[in-house]
């Protein structure tokens, strides 16, 4: 179960509520852990304290800097220029410290909040600033060094704030109980904390799937014909172009678009092409479900065709009963309401759970790989055998010990893939560094290519060796490469490996979860056992020696290998 510690200088468990109804509602099982005013600093500051004993997965932490230097608002403004520069060390020290503790003590991912600039204090006019820009330069301070902190992130209090506006802070709760946050800052705040869980949970929404007339252009294309539909530098047009170039951008940071539109392709496809007011063009959408099928017939042809489950999906469509129609059949797709107001159509995806953490060249590349996948199925249907078909990839593997640069594409493969993942165990960066620096520990990750282009770095594995005996702790590939039988030249690679390393036994552990059954098969394919010894977690372990192995051929995959100097493969 995922365990998620919050700790604060001041009182937040009024938000507990709101946020576990927030991570119930993803699907999730988390137990929680609370530290307040009274209690946050032995917590933090003791490596015997029960936040350590509960080994958070995360941790969000909440510092009012008026707990951290009571009144300064008063009297910050009145002292000297090096008085005050010495006072803004002292709070950045403070909230290192903290966090230096936390860092030495748990390995949860942390979340830091920045300080709260109040917009202005008794001080008045002329010395409000020197308050002001004292706390930002905190702020400041604080990004720069909690930077160089493993898995620490901020998240920034003031633009949360500005988004509700500061008559959401709440004096008489803040006097009453030391919560000063009103109903849309509880919200906010619960809302941001929830964007970093999705994200690192492997959570976030993958793909966009938008509506075309009066949607991602102002108009109808079959009343209006393409000089009459708007998204030019026009009052009229400049909502979609907005839109438009908002999408794009998610585009090229790995978001999926695709089209799903009542219309006729014919006239369709010249305005993507030709229209010289279109930011986007066919190239950008990775399917377009262009028909007078009904939309939510359409976004299951979407899924299937990228292999993606629907709840990694959002639909924007104008139209309330096709909004409706799709939230009916599909409950799992998130559709937000539209605003009346056309210029908020681009804002609405601030809202759709798009959020990631890092952007891999896996992702720059993403539109691009779904359209070689086309392809690629195209050339299987026009096949004659699946063997001849896989013979005419002319595919590459290229299989690499885990380097410094590829731990934010690792760490997205094991928050992301879920049908070919044995144990969906979700590493992060930083756990993958230790795991691939341990000195009978290596993580290996595996890159494909074939005539029709980059799959990208899309396997990993994670082995140990326990005695004679190596132990798959995770073998994962993205669904890209699943059916081409990589996964048992990846599997051959780590036999060799293990061979060298005196191991005379391969044992793997099967966590089954929603979508991975196929990795279950794959074991019984290789030639594993279950032995009958189950775990806590309700998975099953799976073993055999390395020489009885029944490996299916992959005469068709071209394999190197470049493993690290310590487990070097000759």
């Amino acid at each position: 179960m995922f365990r998620w510690a919050l700790v604060s200088n001041t009182t937040i468990a009024p938000l507990i509520s709101r946020l576990k109804s927030e991570v119930q509602s993803c699907g999730c099982d988390c137990e929680f852990f609370v530290a307040e005013h009274g209690d946050a600093g032995r917590q933090i500051l003791s490596p015997q304290s029960e936040l350590y004993s509960f080994k958070p997965d995360l941790l969000a932490l909440y510092l009012d800097i008026q707990q951290v230097r009571p009144g300064l608002e008063f009297t910050l403004a009145l002292e000297n220029a090096s008085r005050c520069e010495a006072i803004v060390s002292e709070v950045v020290e403070h909230v290192i410290l903290m966090v230096t503790a936390l860092r030495d003590n748990c390995v949860a991912q942390l979340l830091i909040n920045s300080f709260t600039v109040i917009p202005r204090t008794v001080m008045g006019v002329g010395l409000d600033p020197i308050y002001r820009n004292a706390v930002r330069r905190i702020n400041l301070k604080l990004d720069e060094a909690l930077a160089n902190i493993p898995q620490c992130r901020i998240y920034d209090c003031e633009s949360l704030w500005a988004e509700v506006g500061f008559q959401q802070y709440d004096r008489r709760f803040e006097m009453m109980a030391q919560f000063p946050f009103g109903v849309l800052m509880q919200q906010n705040l619960v809302g941001e904390w929830m964007r970093f869980f999705r994200a690192l949970r492997g959570l976030s929404r993958k793909c966009v799937v938008v509506d075309l007339d009066n949607t991602l252009w102002g108009g109808v294309l079959g009343e209006d014909g393409p000089e009459g539909i708007q998204m030019g530098d026009t009052p009229q047009g400049r909502p979609f172009r907005r839109l438009q170039e908002s999408l794009k951008a998610l585009s090229r940071r790995g978001v999926i678009l695709a089209i799903n539109s009542k219309n006729n392709s014919a006239d369709v496809l010249p305005v993507l092409h030709q229209h010289p007011d279109m930011v986007l063009k066919e190239t950008d959408f990775a399917v377009m479900q262009i028909n007078w099928d009904d939309k939510a017939t359409n976004m299951s042809r979407i899924g299937r065709e990228l292999n993606i489950g629907l709840r990694h999906m959002v639909f924007l469509d104008d139209s309330a009963s096709e909004r409706d129609w799709v939230r009916q059949r599909h409950a799992e797709v998130l559709v937000p309401e539209l605003p009346k107001e056309k210029s908020g159509y681009a804002d609405v995806l601030l809202r759709c759970e798009l959020d990631t953490l890092a952007v891999t060249d896996e992702d720059r590349k993403r539109t691009t790989m779904y359209s070689q996948e086309k392809q690629r199925r195209d050339s299987q249907a026009e096949a004659p055998s699946l063997e001849e078909f896989l013979k005419s990839l002319n595919l590459v593997v290229e299989v690499q010990s885990l380097r410094s640069e590829l731990l934010d594409r690792a760490a997205q493969l094991c928050l992301r893939t879920n049908q070919f993942n044995l144990t969906t165990r979700r590493h992060g960066p930083e756990k993958l560094k230790q795991l691939a620096s341990g000195d009978k520990s290596e993580v290996f990750m595996m890159k494909a290519a074939d005539r029709f282009g980059d799959y990208g770095w899309s396997g990993l594995v994670i082995a140990e060796i326990q005695g004679e005996s190596v132990f798959i702790e995770s073998f994962l590939m993205s669904c890209r490469v699943m059916g081409k039988n990589v996964e048992f030249a990846l599997m051959s690679v780590l036999c060799q490996w293990a061979t060298k390393r005196g191991c005379s036994t391969i044992r793997g552990l099967f966590i089954p979860a929603s979508k991975n059954a196929p990795c279950k098969e794959f074991l019984a394919k290789c030639g594993l056992t279950a032995n009958g010894s189950a775990t806590a977690a309700g998975g099953q372990m799976f073993e055999a020696e390395i020489s009885k192995l029944q490996l299916e051929p992959a005469d068709h995959v071209k394999i190197s290998v470049n493993a690290a100097e310590k487990w070097k493969i000759t």
